[in-house]
């Protein structure tokens, strides 16, 4: 485990600015992910989320309560290149859990200005777009062309092999 302390603050928004977010890198791994604290306010209110897919930081975030979800977004550096476009927020509610689904798009038009608040427990998943081939069907193709290659192979050499007779 290494501690990296204070990552100096990042410009991220304005959205960010009254809150004045710093990161603290807690803990970090090859194997498993990060966790990162949000806010430097004295007697701050923290609660624990997890942010997990297509952003450039994923883990465990201790954010201000009142915390929303485009701010969270922001502060894990955003979303990658291969993010679809789509947010997933899990929820403890009642015996079960409920999910709410969101479009990147809506959350940043200028008009709706309120994004969902977090609580605690939240799982937040920014989904990777999907590829155009699966990928069992790419290991499928390509054990087919390995297999038409090899074949092909054999038959030239045979070939080659015959004819020079």
């Amino acid at each position: 485990m290494k501690a990296y302390g204070l990552i100096p603050y990042l410009c991220l928004s304005l959205v960010l600015a009254p809150i004045q977010p710093v990161f603290a890198e807690l803990k970090s791994c090859d194997s498993c992910g990060a966790e990162y604290s949000m806010g430097d306010l004295p007697k701050t209110v923290l609660m624990r989320v997890q942010l997990i897919g297509a952003v450039s930081h994923s883990g465990l975030f201790n954010i201000p309560k009142g915390t929303d979800l485009l701010t969270l977004i922001t502060t894990a550096g955003g979303i990658n290149n291969s993010a679809d476009g789509k947010v997933f927020v899990k929820r403890k509610s009642g015996n079960g859990y409920s999910i709410a689904k969101y479009t990147l798009e809506n959350l940043i038009r200028e008009d709706e200005r309120q994004t969902p608040e977090l609580r605690s427990d939240d799982i937040i998943y920014v989904p990777y777009s999907t590829p155009p081939i699966s990928d069992s069907t790419f290991k499928i193709l390509s054990l087919i062309t390995t297999l038409c290659s090899l074949t092909l192979t054999g038959f030239l050499i045979y070939d080659r092999l015959h004819s020079g007779q």
